[in-house]
């Protein structure tokens, strides 16, 4: 993930504290949930809250999360499907 931050409008927060993690969540415009281990709940709670829009591998979404909380689960195997939703946010 450390990759992305190459480019201009990716900033990637490994370590985030709740208070940190509220505001990084209101000025988000999508919530890309892709973590396989240690979830972050405190960000579903702030993602909820904000009413973000959320997307998500089918291996990476939340057990402890309908799907309905999220826009679109994509299936890992076709990250190409992902990424066209991803462009459809930054139109």
């Amino acid at each position: 993930l450390l990759a992305l931050t190459r480019f201009p409008n990716v900033t990637v927060y490994p370590n985030s504290l709740p208070m940190l993690l509220e505001q990084i969540v209101i000025a988000s415009d999508l919530y890309l949930d892709l973590n396989h281990d240690r979830k972050l709940e405190d960000a579903y709670e702030f993602v909820l809250k904000y009413k973000k829009p959320m997307i998500a591998f089918d291996n990476t979404c939340s057990e402890n999360l309908s799907e309905i909380s999220y826009e679109g689960i994509y299936p890992s195997s076709i990250p190409k499907k992902m990424v066209a939703a991803i462009r459809s946010y930054m139109r």
